[in-house]
C-alpha cells in the first residue's frame, strides 16, 4: 500500500513538474517575442521592421513568403556617401536636413528638390543620368556607402552587380505600406543611416501627433461629403480599392468615399458607365491625375463633364508643387508629412475646420 501511494506521488510530482515547465518555457516565449516587437523602431510602418543590436542594424524587409534580412554595420554609420534611386529618398532626406549625404541621382529630372537641383547645378557630377541606362562602372566609381533603391524584378541584376562590388544595398519599398503613417514612420530608416536618429524620431513625432488631431476634429463632423477618384486613362477608370492607401487618407479626412467597401488594396478597373453610376452625384472628385483644368480634364476624356463634381468645380488634383519638367513634390515632402496631406483633405471636405488654410498640395481645378 505504502509502495502504491509512493509510485502514485511520484508520477504525480513528475507530471505537475513536467507542467510547470512547459508553462515557463511558454512564458518565456511569449515574452521574447513581445521583446522582439518592442525593439523594432517601427511601430506603424507593416512592410519593414528595424532592430537595433550589439554591432549592427538589423534591416528586415517582409515579403510575400519570407523576410529578407540586411545588415548594417554601425561602424559605417553615419554614412556620408549616398547614391539614390528614387525622388522619395530625396523628400526623407531633405526633411532631416541630410541633403549633403547624396553624392549621386539618377533620373534627376523627375526630382522636385530646389535644394538638390541648386546642388546639381553647383556639382554636375551628382546626376548620374537615367536608372534605365544605369551604368554601373560609373556607379562602382562613386564608391558609396550605400545605394538606396527599391525592390524591382527588373533591377535584380544590377542590384546583385552592384552587392557582388562590395556596395550596401539598401530597399526602402515605402511604397508598399498600407497607411499614411506608416509610410511616413521610413523617417527613422534615413534618421539611422545618417546619424540622425533622435531628430527622426522627434519629427515623426509631430508627424503622428498632427495627424490623429487633425483626424480626430474630421470625424467629429456630422457631414461625410461623397467622393471619388482619379480619372479615365484610355477604356480603364483605376479607382482606388477601399483598403488602399488613397482611401485611408480620405477616410480619415472625414469623407465618404464610395468604393470604401470594396477590400481591394491597389486600384479597381472600371469603365465609364460603372464609374458615373456610382459617382455622377458625388461632391467631390479627388487625385485627378496631375491636370491643371477643368478644361484639360474634359479634352481628357470627352464625358468626364457628366459629373456633378465637375459642374459645380469641385475637382481637385495633385499638382500644386510641381515643377515645370513635372517633377511633383507630393511624392518627395508628402511622402513624410502625411499630416500636412491630411490636413489639406479636411480643409477640402470640412473647410470650416481649418478656415484660413491654404492648401499646399493639393490644387482646385477651375476653369
Amino acid at each position: 500500500m505504502n509502495k502504491t501511494f509512493i509510485f502514485l506521488f511520484i508520477n504525480i510530482s513528475l507530471f505537475l513538474l513536467i507542467s510547470c515547465e512547459k508553462d515557463s518555457s511558454s512564458s518565456i516565449k511569449e515574452i521574447n517575442v513581445h521583446e522582439k516587437d518592442s525593439l523594432n523602431i517601427f511601430k506603424n510602418a507593416s512592410s519593414v521592421a528595424l532592430f537595433e543590436e550589439d554591432s549592427i542594424w538589423n534591416y528586415q524587409i517582409k515579403l510575400d513568403k519570407s523576410t529578407k534580412s540586411i545588415k548594417i554595420p554601425k561602424i559605417k554609420l553615419p554614412l556620408k556617401n549616398m547614391a539614390i534611386l528614387s525622388a522619395s529618398s530625396v523628400g526623407y532626406l531633405e526633411a532631416l536636413n541630410g541633403l549633403d549625404a547624396i553624392k549621386g541621382v539618377f533620373d534627376a529630372q523627375w526630382i522636385y528638390s530646389p535644394a538638390l537641383h541648386q546642388r546639381i547645378k553647383d556639382n554636375p557630377n551628382l546626376d548620374q543620368g537615367n536608372l534605365s541606362a544605369i551604368n554601373l562602372e560609373k556607379v562602382i566609381a562613386l564608391n558609396p556607402d550605400v545605394v538606396i533603391g527599391f525592390s524591382d524584378p527588373n533591377m535584380s541584376k544590377t542590384y546583385q552587380r552592384l552587392e557582388e562590388a562590395g556596395i550596401l544595398m539598401i530597399y526602402a519599398d515605402e511604397y508598399n505600406e498600407k497607411t499614411p503613417l506608416g509610410k511616413a514612420e521610413f523617417i527613422k530608416l534615413y534618421g539611422v543611416l545618417i546619424g540622425k536618429l533622435d531628430a527622426a524620431n522627434e519629427l515623426y513625432q509631430e508627424i503622428e501627433t498632427n495627424y490623429h488631431s487633425y483626424k480626430d476634429l474630421a470625424l467629429k463632423q456630422e457631414n461625410k461629403p461623397t467622393a471619388f477618384a482619379e480619372i479615365m486613362r484610355g477604356d480603364i477608370w483605376y479607382m482606388p480599392g477601399g483598403e488602399s492607401f488613397a482611401a485611408q487618407y480620405f477616410k480619415d479626412a472625414g469623407a465618404n468615399y464610395l468604393w470604401s467597401n470594396d477590400d481591394s488594396q491597389g486600384s479597381v478597373k472600371l469603365n465609364f458607365e460603372q464609374v458615373y453610376e456610382k459617382a455622377a452625384e458625388a461632391d467631390f472628385w479627388m487625385n485627378a491625375s496631375d491636370l491643371s483644368s477643368l478644361n484639360e480634364i474634359q479634352k481628357s476624356y470627352i464625358n468626364h463633364d457628366w459629373f456633378k463634381a465637375y459642374k459645380t468645380a469641385k475637382v481637385y488634383s495633385l499638382s500644386n508643387r510641381m515643377n515645370t519638367a513635372g517633377a511633383n513634390d507630393y511624392f518627395e515632402t508628402g511622402s513624410v508629412r502625411a499630416d500636412w496631406v491630411l490636413k489639406d483633405l479636411v480643409y477640402i471636405f470640412h473647410p470650416e475646420v481649418f478656415p484660413n488654410h491654404e492648401l499646399f498640395f493639393y490644387h482646385k481645378l477651375g476653369k
